[in-house]
């Protein structure tokens, strides 16, 4: 698969990439997404996404991304367990406002797509 396109999920899981961070920074990682997506919810904003980019490290110097920037606060990069890539990540698409209006569309899709199943 070309490297250079952007995947959605299931593309990325079919091209078998994996961020793979080691337990601490995992944790770290999805403890903040934890905490945005609260942030998110405490403000009825939903349908984001998380948008990862990955940069495949063919040099090791790559590993230490502040010494490439005029400002270490411009270096987010996170280093793969194994050191073959480092991962970009953001949380993206945040204009959706979940108020009546998208209740009623959900509640609407729910009954044209899942009438035949029970609870619905």
């Amino acid at each position: 698969s070309d490297t250079s396109i952007a995947l959605k999920e299931l593309d990325f899981a079919k091209a078998a990439v994996k961020v793979q961070l080691g337990t601490q920074k995992a944790k770290k990682l999805t403890g903040q997404i934890d905490r945005d997506a609260l942030f998110l919810r405490s403000h009825n904003i939903l349908d984001y996404s998380l948008l990862i980019g990955v940069h495949y490290v063919k040099d090791p110097t790559e590993l230490h991304p502040d010494a490439h920037v005029a400002e270490p606060s411009e270096a987010r990069g996170l280093v793969a367990e194994d050191e073959k890539a480092i991962f970009y990540m953001g949380i993206i698409d945040i204009l959706t406002h979940y108020g009546a209006k998208k209740v009623a569309e959900n509640h609407l899709k729910a009954v044209q797509h899942y009438s035949n199943r029970s609870g619905v």
